[in-house]
């Protein structure tokens, strides 16, 4: 946040929240079907993700998940997806509401009070995608698309001074990113209800690049699925334009249940 930030723990609360909210779904649809139909799938999900990040003074943050959970105030993660012969049009939805609170001391003439630092952040992303193969136990999809990014942060500071009451400082910045992604998806079918499935992507536009690669296993129900697997992120931001910072890699464990009508 340019000049406002007050501790490192500060900082990363808010390189948590970017980097929270900049991971896009994988909704893996599946085959089948009667052609000339629209069908219809909606998904809700988790990822228990760790972070690490390097700010653009070189400082490298690692932000476990847990802190992430102690700082969530509302989020809400889920994709609609709608699919009509080889054709697959879902937008993955995602919003977050951060915020922390620490009390804090300077050196010099010395300074002391209580910061408050809050984050919104949504990110939209719209993709299409259209299956090249289907055959057997096989599906495979290309697919193209946008990421949209934005987030505001705030940072209020009650400083203690000569007042009874003291005084305030307060700020916000906001932040927006838009990318185009290109990518593939395909899923290999173990038994009727067993599956595996990958997915990888590549982009750039506003940033510098940014690809992620995620890999899962699932289990097909009658009318919805759940799957669980692993996913890797790299988000790389133009340098010199007063980021928050230069590099982002967001990694770990995911879940997800899948409904389809």
């Amino acid at each position: 946040m340019k000049s406002l930030a007050i501790t490192g723990h500060m900082a990363a609360l808010l390189i948590t929240g970017l980097g929270f909210s900049s991971m896009p779904l994988l909704a893996d649809e599946t085959s089948g079907g009667s052609p000339g139909n629209w069908e219809f799938g909606a998904e809700i999900y988790i990822w228990g993700a760790e972070m690490d990040s390097t700010t653009p003074g070189g400082t490298s943050i690692e932000i476990p998940f847990h802190t992430i959970l102690d700082n969530l105030e509302m989020t809400f993660m889920g994709v609609f997806a709608a699919r009509r012969d080889r054709w697959t049009f879902s937008t993955d939805l995602i919003y977050m509401d951060l915020s922390d609170s620490k009390d804090f001391s300077l050196p010099g003439p010395v300074v002391s009070g209580r910061a408050k630092a809050e984050l919104t952040s949504w990110i939209i992303t719209p993709t299409a995608s259209y299956n090249v193969a289907d055959e057997g136990r096989v599906r495979f999809d290309v697919l193209g698309g946008l990421r949209y990014l934005d987030i505001e942060a705030k940072l209020n500071l009650n400083l203690d001074g000569p007042r009874p009451d003291g005084f305030a400082v307060s700020g916000k910045d906001s932040f927006n990113d838009l990318n185009g992604i290109l990518g593939a998806k395909g899923r290999f079918a173990l038994t009727d209800h067993w599956y595996l499935g990958a997915y990888g992507d590549l982009g750039a536009g506003d940033s510098d690049f940014t690809w992620q690669v995620i890999g899962l296993v699932g289990y097909r129900f009658d009318t919805f699925e759940l799957n669980a697997g692993y996913r890797y992120l790299d988000f790389q931001f133009d340098k010199g334009d007063n980021n928050l910072m230069d590099e982002l890699i967001t990694k770990g464990p995911f879940a997800g249940a899948l409904f389809r009508f």
